[in-house]
């Protein structure tokens, strides 16, 4: 990739938009987080994804749990706040919480998301 490429490519740390993703034991939690994050403008979209079925170990046990995962979508600088929040407020003593660049948008996606962080 040449290098006009790469600059055209890659915003500034702080637009640069996020995928967040975690997950709770049930809905109403799921949508009271997600809400007041979206009424802080601390994320622009959640999607609820009401039913997960998680596979893991706590305190040496497999655990097969029904929980909502959550895709948060924000930009680069919420991400400590929305992360406090979430470690805050969580009913797990451990809170997933998974946050990754997007490597491509559309232009219009990243104005919309920025418009409604700001």
């Amino acid at each position: 990739m040449n290098t006009a490429t790469m600059k055209s490519t890659h915003k500034s740390s702080t637009s640069q938009m996020m995928l967040i993703m975690t997950s709770f034991p049930q809905m109403e939690e799921a949508r009271s987080c997600s809400k007041h994050l979206l009424e802080q403008h601390m994320i622009a979209c959640a999607n609820i994804i009401p039913s997960a079925l998680s596979l893991y170990f706590w305190q040496n046990e497999l655990i097969e749990d029904q929980e909502c995962l959550v895709i948060m979508k924000t930009l680069n600088h919420k991400i400590p706040s929305v992360k406090d929040y979430i470690e805050a407020h969580h009913s797990f003593d451990v809170p997933e919480f998974i946050a990754h660049p997007v490597s491509e948008t559309t232009d219009t996606y990243l104005s919309w998301i920025q418009k409604e962080i700001s």
